[in-house]
C-alpha cells in the first residue's frame, strides 16, 4: 500500500506493507491535523473519490484586504492640508501631519495625472472638488485635473 504526502507543487510517495501503511496514516493524521487517535480501522477513500475529499481551506477564495495602499493623495477634512504619498500596507485611517486630526480613509476615487513633461501618475484621492491642481513629481509644475463624471475619475485637463 502506498503512503502519499503532498502539497501544491510537491509530493512524496512510498510503498509499505498494509499494517505499516495504516499505522503511518494514523500517526501522521494525528500529528499533522491534530486529531485524536481514531478508534478501529481508518476509512480508506477510493482513488476516484479522493478529489471530493479536498479540505475546505483549498476551496475557499482568498480574502479581500480592507483599506487602501499604493499612491494616495489625501485632503484633511479638518484643516484642508493635502498630502500625496505611497504606502505599501493597506490603511483605513490617516493622521494629518499639520493638525494631527485622524480621519477614515474610505470611498477613494482614481486620480490620473499626465504632465506635459511626459510623466504620468495614478493615485487614489478623497478630494471632492470639480477641479484642482497637483504638482508633478518629476518636473514640479502644476497639473490641472478635473472630475470626469462619466468615467468616475479625476483626470488631466487637456
Amino acid at each position: 500500500m502506498k503512503v502519499r504526502v503532498s502539497i501544491l507543487g510537491a509530493s512524496a510517495v512510498r510503498d509499505y506493507d498494509d499494517e505499516t501503511a495504516i499505522r503511518l496514516f494514523r500517526e501522521l493524521s494525528c500529528r499533522v491535523l491534530g486529531l485524536e487517535e481514531p478508534a478501529g480501522n481508518p476509512v480508506l477513500a477510493e482513488p476516484e473519490k479522493v478529489a471530493e475529499n479536498v479540505p475546505e481551506l483549498v476551496k475557499m477564495a482568498p480574502q479581500k484586504l480592507e483599506g487602501y495602499k499604493g499612491f494616495l493623495y489625501l485632503k484633511c477634512p479638518e484643516c484642508g492640508a493635502e498630502r500625496g504619498f505611497n504606502i505599501k500596507n493597506p490603511i483605513t485611517e490617516f493622521t494629518c501631519r499639520k493638525c494631527g486630526a485622524a480621519f477614515a480613509v474610505k470611498d477613494l476615487v482614481p486620480l490620473h495625472v499626465n504632465c506635459e513633461c511626459g510623466s504620468s501618475f495614478r493615485y487614489r484621492t478623497n478630494k471632492q472638488e470639480n477641479m484642482f491642481d497637483m504638482t508633478c513629481l518629476n518636473c514640479g509644475q502644476p497639473v490641472a485635473v478635473s472630475w470626469n463624471a462619466k468615467k468616475g475619475i479625476y483626470e488631466t485637463i487637456r
